[in-house]
């Protein structure tokens, strides 16, 4: 399923009880609400995990940051757990020099397990 409002896009799937999200585009004040509904209409209980994909994302704002927060904050409200994958330099650079350190740990783990 894809979920589009140019210019930025959710590509879901499912995955054994767990979410794929691959955001690609442009996250920002604009789109944020594209994802935020996206993930309250996907959430239930028995999911495992919830992975956001960002290697198609090709710029997000403070604002979009601070979704992806409310994203892990949402994950957690269902028990499921929160993952990063493949965050592009731009994103990873934004998130530092922003200093979200709600989403160090995720970035951390993503580039661990990247590395591995």
């Amino acid at each position: 399923m894809v979920l589009h409002d140019s210019p930025f896009s959710v590509n879901v799937v499912h995955e054994n009880g767990s979410l794929l999200l691959a955001l690609a585009g442009e996250l920002d004040i604009a789109t944020v609400p594209v994802l935020l509904e996206a993930v309250d209409e996907l959430l239930r209980p028995h999911l495992q995990a919830v992975t956001l994909d960002l290697a198609a994302l090709e710029f997000v704002d403070v604002t979009g940051l601070w979704s992806l927060v409310d994203v892990k904050e949402m994950v957690a409200g269902v028990q499921a757990e929160f993952r990063l994958r493949s965050p592009t330099d731009r994103t990873l650079r934004v998130i530092r020099m922003a200093g979200f350190v709600e989403l160090k740990a995720d970035v951390e783990a993503t580039l661990i397990s990247s590395e591995a």
